[in-house]
């Protein structure tokens, strides 16, 4: 009577011990499939007034879209399965700059927001290739367009005549007072700037050189 008491108890234990296993391994899986990559242009980067970073990247545009139309425009026309904002507290998207192709893995175990723009927290990130400005000089890009607007600070410059929602606003008090009073509406000119670009819509940046450019 003992002996079949005792092959009774060890059956359950080892039946319970198998249960456990498969629950473990289970579970390891369903954490490595839940992470699911998007990958598109970076068109925007914030940081919130809590130290939290966001990137706003869009699937299924051009790099030159990406470098050239305002965030606003390209939200509007695009499908909203191809734009999301990956937010993260961990400082991974520094040296993202905007035009970058990038690859962003999120959770897809994890609950997220999903305001009229969908918003997930990233995981990782992988820049696939740099935009073509950014790469052209460590230091200094150039950007070529009309001037929208100008004042005694900044011009307003976008890369068509009749765009007057997007392209970049360059301060330009680092250049000589005398060439900048030279410059007008509807001028076409190249813009030698700083890099790194302040992501708003329009974005904004640092102009060091100014060439006005025949038509």
């Amino acid at each position: 009577m003992k002996s079949k008491w005792l092959i009774t108890i060890l059956v359950v234990f080892t039946i319970l011990a198998g249960c456990s296993g498969e629950k473990d391994v289970s579970s390891t899986d369903t954490t490595t499939q839940s992470l699911e990559e998007f990958q598109g242009h970076a068109i925007a980067k914030e940081t919130e007034d809590n130290g939290r970073e966001k990137l706003l990247v869009v699937k299924g545009i051009t790099q030159k879209d990406a470098l050239n139309t305002s965030y606003k425009e390209i939200v509007k026309s695009t499908e909203s399965e191809n734009v999301i904002w990956f937010v993260t507290e961990k400082n991974i998207f520094d040296g993202i700059k905007k035009g970058n192709e990038v690859k962003v893995w999120w959770d897809n175990a994890k609950p997220h927001n999903e305001p009229a723009i969908l918003t997930l927290p990233a995981e990782k990130v992988e820049v696939i290739r740099k935009s073509e400005e950014a790469t052209s000089n460590d230091e200094v890009s150039t950007f070529t367009g009309y001037i929208q607007n100008k004042d005694s600070a900044t011009i307003w410059v976008t890369s068509k005549p009749d765009d007057k929602k997007s392209g970049i606003i360059f301060d330009i008090k680092a250049i000589d007072q005398t060439e900048t009073a030279a410059l007008k509406t509807g001028q076409k000119v190249q813009v030698t700037h700083d890099a790194d670009l302040i992501f708003s819509d329009p974005a904004q940046g640092t102009a060091v050189e100014i060439k006005v450019l025949e038509e």
